[in-house]
């Protein structure tokens, strides 16, 4: 049961990848001074990414299947061209999963599943951040 909780709470964030991606864009571009101050990464663009590294976590937990780094190596590729330094991408991404695991818990709780959910999230949360950021240190 628990791991079958763990899917259905990723299925639910999945499916609201289209409100979520708005949200954490906004929170991004709200804490993030240099995304916030350049316009190299338009809202629509960082809006984009997460939709797209949404889709490829809630997707990987809920078919109980590794993480798939591809959308996060070509994340740090796009922001190397864009100019943006790897601190900032790296603080928009803390801002990001952190926005994310508020909504995450909030649904997670409803169903008992916040611990299972934190296990999930530590464990794809760290490739995500070493496949952004060696393809930006490459890329810049």
């Amino acid at each position: 049961m628990p791991l079958q909780q763990v899917a259905d709470v990723a299925d639910a964030m999945y499916r609201r990848t289209d409100e979520m991606s708005i949200l954490l864009a906004h929170a991004i571009i709200r804490e993030v001074r240099l995304y916030g101050a350049i316009t190299a990464v338009s809202f629509d663009v960082v809006a984009e990414g997460c939709a797209a590294n949404i889709r490829a976590i809630f997707g990987a937990i809920a078919a109980d299947t590794d993480f798939n780094v591809t959308v996060a190596t070509q994340t740090g590729v796009d922001r190397a061209r864009d100019g943006v330094p790897l601190p900032s991408v790296m603080e928009a991404y803390r801002v990001g999963f952190r926005r994310a695991w508020e909504a995450i818990a909030d649904e997670a709780a409803a169903r008992e599943a916040v611990e299972l959910l934190d296990t999930e999230a530590l464990r794809l949360g760290r490739p995500v951040t070493r496949a952004l950021a060696a393809e930006l240190l490459r890329n810049a």
